[in-house]
């Protein structure tokens, strides 16, 4: 009997060779749960004609009109809910042909019989992320074929922001996490990379279901792998691609204390500093690290993701006791060391973005290690680059950061007078600076006179407040201004 009904299937099988008829989906669907049925049973015999059966699932619908497969909306949902219960199947062949037969459906493009939206609406209505997720739960990481068929359907689903909450609702993602420590040479690897990515952009919430110890943990030992074996092209786009992940999680306050404590953080501030400063025992040596864009790209992914940390305690006291981090930012700056062989290493193009990236993660960590700025020299170094520097760029980042730090403990005397006649030089010279770098110096100089006597008084030895007085007078552009460069003026004059 066994033997007749396996004849059957396969004399189906050669008749619907061009895949099965919309029509018949009711059926279809039927005919793919017994043989499932019959498998679990311990049928091995129906596992062959089953998968000839998944092979041609595998081929568009047939339909008969065109509008059948909109009318056989139900039929289709039942047709891949089936489907989707045999990605938990315990036969490996059967696993495979399911998920083949699931990425091809999701990813079906302009020669399928409808289009993706639709594919998806369907996928949607078919409770096919519990089947994923339960497909992934039961693939051994050993088994790198059938796990990245599973990833791969989850990358597809993923695509779509309904079903990509819908792998979020079900608790998918932590599978994908795990599935990441099959070694970045495999395949397995950048899938779920890319699924995380796609999740983390689509899912509310997925960022923060994300922030646990075991992913940052995960990302870790990547990224170590990464750093220290990953020497080709495509491993260090693997690589930034990884980073990217990292700073979704550096921007959740429930992971950020995860990153010093597994020891990620040190791995980003050593790496962001690797060429200004040759630090013993770290996975990936200086000289490996060149002046191409993608090694270029992982410092400045480094540093954005360390600045993402500065809301915690905990990555910001790792980042002021570092012994290379702040001064490989602060090296960029100095005028002394223009010829350092960090700086030569990089174009003009290239040193001017880090030169401004640089500033910018100084104002975001300044205010949590200011000793340790201090101590490097740094307002100092930073007042002599913004007096040779005549790029807006650069010198708006300078103002930022002298911003940033003017009111916190020691810094309104280290910048003195000459911070003072600086920022009187860049109000005065009103047709040389653009409006923003004038208002900026212009607050800069209220806070530097802010209950400090001496800078006040350089202000009034340079004849500083009819300068400032100047800027009182009401122009129509200060009517479509968010904060009018009067109200600044008036501001500075109080405090002067």
């Amino acid at each position: 009997l066994r033997e007749r009904q396996v004849a059957t299937v396969i004399r189906l099988c050669k008749i619907y060779e061009e895949g099965f008829f919309i029509c018949d989906l009711q059926s279809l669907s039927e005919l793919i749960s017994i043989l499932g049925e019959q498998i679990d049973a311990g049928e091995e015999i129906f596992v062959e004609p089953l998968c000839e059966v998944l092979r041609i699932c595998t081929k568009p619908f047939i339909k008969e009109i065109a509008s059948e497969e909109y009318r056989n909306f139900q039929s289709l949902c039942d047709t891949l809910r089936v489907l989707g219960k045999l990605l938990g199947s315990p036969v490996r062949n059967v696993k495979l042909a399911a998920g083949q037969v699931l990425e091809t459906y999701a990813g079906a493009d302009g020669g399928q019989p409808a289009t993706i939206s639709y594919h998806h609406q369907v996928l949607a209505n078919s409770q096919i992320a519990e089947s994923v997720s339960a497909g992934l739960a039961t693939t051994p990481s050993e088994d790198r074929q059938v796990l990245l068929q599973m990833l791969r359907v989850f990358l597809e689903l993923s695509r779509t922001k309904e079903l990509a909450i819908q792998l979020h609702e079900v608790g998918a993602l932590q599978y994908v996490v795990e599935a990441m420590l099959c070694g970045f040479k495999t395949e397995v690897v950048s899938v779920a990379i890319e699924a995380l990515w796609n999740e983390c952009e689509l899912a509310p919430g997925a960022v923060t279901s994300l922030a646990k110890f075991r992913t940052v943990e995960v990302y870790r030992d990547v990224l170590v792998e990464l750093l220290s074996e990953g020497h080709r092209l495509q491993d260090k786009e693997l690589r930034n691609e990884l980073l990217l992940l990292c700073s979704y999680l550096a921007d959740v306050p429930e992971s950020q204390d995860f990153f010093a404590t597994t020891g990620l953080l040190d791995l980003l501030l050593t790496h962001a500093s690797a060429i200004e400063y040759d630090i013993p025992d770290q996975p990936v040596k200086p000289f490996v690290l060149t002046s191409g864009s993608e090694d270029f790209e992982m410092k400045r992914a480094m540093i954005h993701v360390v600045c993402l940390l500065a809301s915690s305690p905990a990555c910001m006291e790792g980042a002021a006791a570092h012994e290379a981090f702040i001064p490989a930012l602060i090296l960029h700056l100095d005028e002394q060391l223009a010829s350092h062989p960090a700086r030569r290493k990089y174009s003009r193009q290239h040193e001017r973005q880090l030169q401004v990236q640089a500033l910018s993660a100084l104002a975001a960590l300044v205010p949590c290690c200011s000793d340790r700025f201090l101590q490097l020299g740094g307002i100092d170094i930073v007042l002599e680059f913004m007096t040779v520097q005549s790029e807006e760029a650069l010198r708006t980042s300078c103002l930022h950061l002298l911003l940033t730090s003017a009111g916190l403990h020691g810094f309104q005397e280290q910048m003195g007078g000459r911070a003072v006649a600086m920022m009187l030089s860049l109000v005065k010279e009103r047709e040389l600076h653009p409006y923003s770098i004038r208002q900026d110096a212009m607050s800069l100089l209220s806070k530097l006179c802010h209950n400090c006597p001496d800078n006040a008084a350089v202000v009034g030895d340079l004849d500083g407040v009819p300068v400032l007085i100047q800027g009182l007078e009401w122009t129509v552009e200060e009517t479509t201004r968010d904060e009018p460069l009067s109200l600044t003026a008036v501001d500075a004059v109080w405090s002067a």
